[in-house]
């Protein structure tokens, strides 16, 4: 399984704990990878991915769409 996180194009806080929505996007995804490990998944069954603000499912034109934007994808794929 593949865990993919996303952000809005909404800049962050360079002094903060994410400077970058790259780095957002890799957080929300460990963290959900995390949480599964936490509840016994196996870790080498998944794999994270951080995708910033360059995957959107929606226009950033509205806060509604920004929104939908700030999310984590987990994607299941066919094995080899």
């Amino acid at each position: 399984m593949r865990i993919e996180g996303h952000t809005d194009n909404t800049g962050t806080d360079p002094n903060g704990p994410w400077p970058t929505n790259w780095k957002l996007s890799s957080a929300r995804s460990l963290s959900v990878l995390d949480y599964l490990i936490d509840f016994g998944a196996e870790p080498s069954n998944f794999s994270v991915v951080g995708y910033g603000e360059y995957q959107p499912i929606f226009p950033n034109d509205t806060e509604e769409h920004r929104s939908k934007n700030r999310r984590v994808d987990v994607v299941i794929l066919r094995s080899k």
